[in-house]
């Protein structure tokens, strides 16, 4: 008798597997290959008359209540045999099996922290696993991690951050520089409730990511601390740091609020025309000259300014400030509305040229007029 639509309609693949083995000479085509075979072939293959497939004469319900159709796990069937196939379709479906149930792939990452916030520097060091598919580059090709679920498994740890705290990456091919990704202020609870930019955390080698954990400034009092009262019993408090360290965080909240400081920080590693290298002598000097010798209050004590201070606030190097000082110095002298003001040196000043000569240039400049025309002493 001819199998129906209604015999085959609610069977899986297996079992008509168990119908097609037994009477494999039907099978339309030289080999039956199980793990290639779409269900729905299968059933068309059955139901074509012309094949020839029938129900057994035992079978009353249905092909499954006849134990002799039920497929032979662990031995070929004679019948394959004959054509040229074995057990080896019940191999592949286990394998199939097998690597559906496999698990996901995943990568293991050391994940180094430093904690800037306390005073000795805090070190840390965790293993985390993340699925493979967690790995990604960077716009430059860097090998990368997204930065979502890495927080989320540095959260399980004992090394959990807790705010308010500014983190960081080593910038793959410069390492000295950082690349800022996360922010907690004292809202945050929770490093799962920021949000990462840019997305992705760059590897700093093969297998490991460095995360630096800075403190965040508070632009009215300076004060930096590891936690809120209610997060005091869920992570250990972080030390507070000295009253000078706490000096130059505030110092450079008051820095990024100065006139003049977005082209005095961009101005890093560029050769200037003079208009802007005044300009950004200019912000250095006055800001030297508003916090130099000053005295901060901070939780921690009293800190004096020095020029060491206004430095790290201003992130730039003891000669760099000293060129400022001094180029303004001389300017103040020789430029516009000095007390010895010279043609040359205003026209100098505002020159722009198509390929600029630079802070070293313009210095050395101001220094040889100087020598050129003394200031007279009255």
């Amino acid at each position: 008798m001819d199998y129906t639509e209604e015999d085959l309609s609610n069977l899986t693949k297996k079992q008509l597997a168990a119908i097609i083995r037994p009477q494999i000479e039907c099978w339309p085509t030289p080999i039956f290959n199980f793990s290639k075979t779409k269900l729905q072939a299968m059933k068309d293959a059955i139901l074509d008359k012309k094949n020839g497939f029938q129900k057994p004469p035992s079978q009353a319900d249905g092909p499954l209540n006849n134990p002799q159709l039920q497929p032979e796990r662990n031995a070929p069937t004679a019948a394959a045999q004959n054509q040229g196939i074995g057990g080896d379709d019940d191999e592949n479906e286990r394998e199939e099996n097998r690597q559906e149930q496999d698990p996901e792939p995943h990568i293991t990452i050391d994940v180094f922290l430093e904690d800037e916030r306390c005073m000795p520097l805090r070190k840390s060091a965790i293993q985390v696993t993340l699925p493979a598919r967690m790995e990604v580059e960077s716009a430059s090709k860097d090998r990368c991690v997204l930065a979502a679920p890495l927080m989320a498994q540095i959260q399980t740890s004992h090394s959990a951050i807790r705010g308010p705290a500014r983190l960081a990456f080593p910038f793959p091919r410069r390492p000295s520089f950082r690349t800022y990704f996360a922010i907690l202020d004292r809202r945050d609870e929770d490093l799962a409730q920021a949000v990462c930019n840019p997305d992705r955390v760059c590897f700093t080698d093969e297998s490991s990511i460095e995360i630096y954990i800075e403190p965040v400034p508070d632009a009215e009092s300076g004060q930096v601390s590891s936690a809120t009262p209610s997060q005091s019993a869920a992570a250990p408090a972080v030390s507070l740091l000295p009253a000078a360290a706490q000096t130059v965080h505030w110092l450079y909240s008051q820095a990024l609020l100065a006139d003049g400081y977005q082209l005095f920080a961009d101005s890093r590693s560029r050769v200037l025309q003079n208009p802007d290298i005044v300009r950004v002598w200019k912000f250095a000097d006055d800001f030297h000259h508003e916090h130099h010798r000053k005295t901060h209050d901070t939780p921690s004590g009293t800190a004096r300014i020095t020029k060491q201070i206004i430095q790290e606030a201003l992130d730039i190097r003891e000669t760099s400030l000293a060129d400022a000082l001094n180029g303004m110095k001389l300017i103040k002298l020789y430029g516009a509305g000095g007390t010895d003001e010279a043609d040359d040196v205003v026209k100098e000043l505002g020159q722009n040229r198509e390929k600029p000569l630079g802070r070293l240039a313009l210095l050395q400049f101001l220094q040889q007029w100087q020598k050129s025309h003394p200031v007279s002493s009255t």
